[in-house]
């Protein structure tokens, strides 16, 4: 995990944004980069993220950010082709950044300890090349990724609105007394959890329900989604449950 520093830069950044002026983006332009940084020990690391932005995009106006996080063994780009269809038709940023390490099988990325610092990092490059509507900005993931996105949302629940996790464990050290602070603080009442997991999982009912028991604990607003018949992974056409998911972090109901 970064240092309490470390998580207050993120905060600032991401509430007060990267400045107006933003980079020149081709309408529906797509670039996968490779992005460096040290690690808490000083060791250099370096990830890929891939964003997009949709056919429509323009720098004139605000747009919402999706941040998609890839489950263990995953890739990057590969999570990003999934998504784009529907966040280049329903006018999203898009933003996939990749797992520090390579899984011990010896394939796709897996998450690591310096997750929430390489997010920070890919989620800068992006805001300040393309105009993000900070009040719209969220986070979705499969498996690990959706664990990451629990952890990241119960820590910034202000600057993430919408939050979903899709066949993702849930352990209760995901709540801190920071959590509990920011709940005192009426932190949850504005954000939208979507969660969805397969029925045949064996993790189904133990860490499914207790997210959800949590987050309405919190005072956020949930919907849970079984996948009946399936287990881990997610119901087909993918797209279309992509598509539910934005539709609902823009709703007003």
């Amino acid at each position: 995990m970064i240092s309490t520093i470390s998580k207050i830069l993120l905060t600032v950044f991401l509430i007060f944004g990267c400045g107006k002026k933003h980079d020149y983006l081709r309408p529906g332009s797509t670039a996968t980069i490779a992005v460096h940084f040290k690690d808490l020990n000083g060791v250099s690391k370096s990830i890929a993220c891939s964003y997009s932005v949709p056919a429509q995009y323009t720098p004139a106006q605000k747009w919402p950010l999706i941040v998609a996080l890839h489950g263990y063994g995953g890739h990057a780009a590969e999570f990003h082709d999934l998504w784009k269809t529907i966040t280049d038709s329903l006018g999203f940023v898009l933003v996939t950044p990749q797992g520090e390490n390579q899984t011990k099988e010896g394939f796709g990325w897996a998450w690591g300890s310096n997750a929430e610092q390489s997010l920070q990092i890919c989620i800068d490059i992006v805001r300040k090349a393309a105009h993000i509507d900070p009040a719209r900005i969220y986070i979705a993931g499969f498996s690990a990724g959706g664990a990451l996105s629990y952890a990241m949302a119960l820590k910034y629940p202000r600057i993430f609105k919408g939050i979903a996790a899709l066949g993702a464990p849930f352990e209760k050290n995901f709540v801190t007394e920071n959590t509990k602070q920011l709940q005192a603080l009426g932190a949850f009442q504005n954000l939208r959890v979507y969660i969805g997991h397969g029925t045949l999982e064996s993790n189904f009912v133990s860490d499914a329900q207790l997210a959800a028991n949590t987050f309405q604990g919190l005072g956020a607003f949930v919907k849970f989604v079984p996948y009946e018949g399936i287990g881990h992974t997610l119901p087909e056409p993918m797209e279309n449950e992509f598509e539910k998911i934005l539709e609902f972090f823009d709703s007003k109901d």
